[in-house]
């Protein structure tokens, strides 16, 4: 039986996918890879270490569906995006990868905050400047790291990296890569100049870009070596994990809306034409240059729900959705502000960090843990209200995908935060996995386009709202939303604490 096998760069570990032709899941492996944080908030990765990865999960998940490697007809990849890798001109990574949560660009996002240019780059790029942006980050590298800078050819991300090493051809980026590169012309569909001449880097050294579902070359004989696969497999161009999240969600038709809820989590809704928020709350994505979505992110939502677990009940996840679920909604007066990494949109700040609000001695651990869930869900919804204000009508019903989204518990939290049923599809965790296989059916001709796609998702369940806990959510919203504006003078000066005791720790060091 032919199939499609797909690969999903998560931030924390690869993802095989078998695919159907029609789109049925075969099978799956996930392999871990580590991740490196450095002083500064720098966050990266080792380019080899998913090579490997890929490499053995593709073994694995063969073995595990005891699927003929020459039945494998096609291939396609997802991956993080907004991240930095840089290559000279034998397609080598010259250092490590730049993901997409490091923010040691922020000098050199300080020094595009100047008179008009900051309206100037919302304008052209149909997104507010970041220091997440890979385009800042190719800055910083320059600034930081003349050597490595002057040895890259060109600055891609992990998905068209990994195409790149399997097929052997140049290295080339889709649409949705590309548009959020923070140098993106959302008018023109292709790079900016004037951008790239502001932040002081060459347009020549940012990659070509093709539509998702695309051919990308062949698998050459060493690549399938590693993967146990024959030589000469398509591979086609895929998408960013936020465009093929969409895809694989069923969000193709304008005005359907999902979330998805992993270490970080998002809500987006589908449009035609690229929807620019005149209040820069949230950012632009293309999936296709008939296709946009309109997102906001909370950067810390699964990953902070992870920590609490982590750190509250030793890792044992069941037992802390007990102890959560015994907690009533609004856990006791206890709100929790998830800003564990910063926050990119709606609000912007780098220095913002979490917060437990109202904590006396009669909470628990109960009451600690689901406030992150609910802390993670206010948040999201008040970004599903910052796409309505930007959109034509609200949506009837959220999409819910993702790692998170098989937490009971806080699919209803969701439901109730949003005051909208919430369906989700048995396989939660497939969907960017899902919009990865869509790109290779495309480019095979298995299915004749991304509109095909919404038809495969499989039957979702569906979780209503109760209208009491919607109402109770309602009224803590303005609570948790005024919050931040009353810390964010404080996170500057924590901030500035920091460098402090960074300081601090280097001259003990020395002592």
């Amino acid at each position: 039986m032919d199939c499609i096998l797909v690969h999903d760069l998560g931030t924390t570990g690869d993802k095989a996918a078998l695919f159907s032709l029609k789109g049925e899941l075969i099978a799956s492996h996930t392999e871990p890879y580590p991740t490196r944080q450095l002083p500064g908030g720098g966050f990266e990765q080792n380019p080899a270490d998913w090579l490997s990865a890929v490499a053995y999960a593709t073994r694995e998940v063969l073995h595990t569906a005891r699927v003929r490697p020459g039945d494998v007809a096609g291939i396609s990849l997802s991956g993080h995006m907004m991240g930095v890798i840089a290559l000279d001109g034998a397609h080598r990574p010259v250092r490590p990868a730049i993901l997409h949560s490091d923010i040691r660009a922020a000098a050199q996002a300080r020094r595009l905050r100047r008179g008009d240019l900051p309206a100037r780059i919302h304008q052209i790029a149909g997104n507010p400047l970041d220091v997440h942006y890979p385009w800042l980050k190719i800055a910083w590298l320059r600034d930081s790291e003349l050597e490595s800078y002057r040895a890259a050819r060109l600055f891609v991300q992990c998905k068209d990296y990994v195409t790149s090493w399997l097929t052997g051809s140049e290295p080339v980026t889709d649409y949705s890569d590309a548009s959020l590169y923070g140098c993106w012309d959302f008018h023109r569909m292709d790079w900016s100049h004037e951008l790239c001449e502001a932040a002081g880097i060459e347009q020549d050294r940012l990659p070509r870009v093709a539509r998702a579902g695309e051919k990308a070359g062949e698998l050459r004989p060493e690549a399938a070596k590693e993967l146990g696969l024959p030589a000469g497999v398509p591979v086609f161009i895929g998408l960013g994990d936020g465009a093929s999240a969409a895809v694989g969600a069923g969000a193709w038709e304008p005005g359907s809306c999902y979330t998805y809820v992993g270490s970080t989590a998002w809500v987006a809704r589908t449009a035609r034409e690229p929807v620019i928020d005149p209040e820069g709350r949230l950012f632009t994505l293309a999936i296709v240059p008939e296709r946009f979505t309109s997102i906001g992110t909370v950067q810390s939502a699964g990953a902070a729900w992870d920590w609490a677990v982590t750190r509250l009940c030793e890792a044992h996840f069941e037992t802390a959705e007990s102890l959560a679920a015994a907690v009533p909604p609004g856990s006791n007066g206890l709100l929790f502000l998830p800003y564990l990494a910063g926050e990119r949109s709606p609000i912007w700040n780098d220095n913002a960090r979490g917060v437990w609000f109202g904590l006396s001695s009669s909470h628990g651990v109960g009451d600690l843990l689901r406030s992150v869930l609910e802390g993670a869900a206010l948040a999201l919804g008040g970004i599903l209200c910052d796409i309505c204000r930007c959109s034509e009508g609200a949506p009837n019903e959220i999409r819910l995908i993702g790692g998170g989204a098989r937490v009971r518990l806080w699919r209803q939290i969701l439901a109730d935060c949003f005051a909208r049923p919430c369906a989700f599809p048995d396989e939660v965790g497939e969907a960017t996995s899902r919009g990865a296989y869509a790109a290779a059916a495309v480019g095979l001709g298995a299915i004749a386009g991304f509109q095909e796609s919404a038809r495969l998702v499989p039957p979702a369940h569906t979780v209503r709202p109760v209208a009491a806990h919607s109402a109770l959510y309602q009224a803590m919203r303005p609570l948790f939303e005024d919050l931040y504006s009353r810390l964010k003078t404080a996170y500057d000066d924590l901030a500035r604490l920091r460098v402090r005791l960074r300081a601090l720790e280097v001259t003990d060091a020395a002592v």
